[in-house]
Formats: C-alpha cells, sequence, structure tokens
C-alpha cells in the first residue's frame, strides 16, 4: 500500500498530498519545486481521501489562527 503524504511549501505555505514514494513535489499555488524533505512533512495518511482530509483540518485550523490573532 502506497503512504500519503501531506507537505507544506517551504516558499508559500501551501498544502499539497504526495506519494510518499515521490523525491519532489511541485507547489499548486506557487510554482516551486521542493525535495520531499521531512520537514516539509505534516501529516502521514493511508489513502488519498484521508490526505485531503487533513489537508481541509489544517486549512481551518490556520485560518482559526489567523482570526484570533487579528486585534
Amino acid at each position: 500500500m502506497v503512504r500519503y503524504l501531506v507537505v507544506v511549501c517551504a516558499k508559500c505555505g501551501s498544502y499539497r498530498v504526495v506519494s510518499g514514494v515521490q523525491k519532489t513535489f511541485r507547489c499548486f499555488s506557487c510554482g516551486t519545486v521542493s525535495g520531499l524533505r521531512q520537514e516539509l512533512v505534516v501529516a502521514y495518511a493511508n489513502t488519498a481521501e484521508e490526505a485531503r482530509q487533513k489537508i481541509a483540518h489544517l486549512k481551518i485550523s490556520r485560518a482559526a489562527r489567523r482570526e484570533e490573532s487579528k486585534p
């Protein structure tokens, strides 16, 4: 079974699902190509759907933190 990773772009902070066998990935938002490094991995998933759900949760959490930090 292929494991899926949720990674974050080092340049713009966007999330992306990648297969665990990939060596590099391209950010869909800014186009940056990055090597798949451990510090960019923010979550693991057994299925692509589970990985997409984790991204949705991460985006909601990020939005909530931004909302809390507004004056």
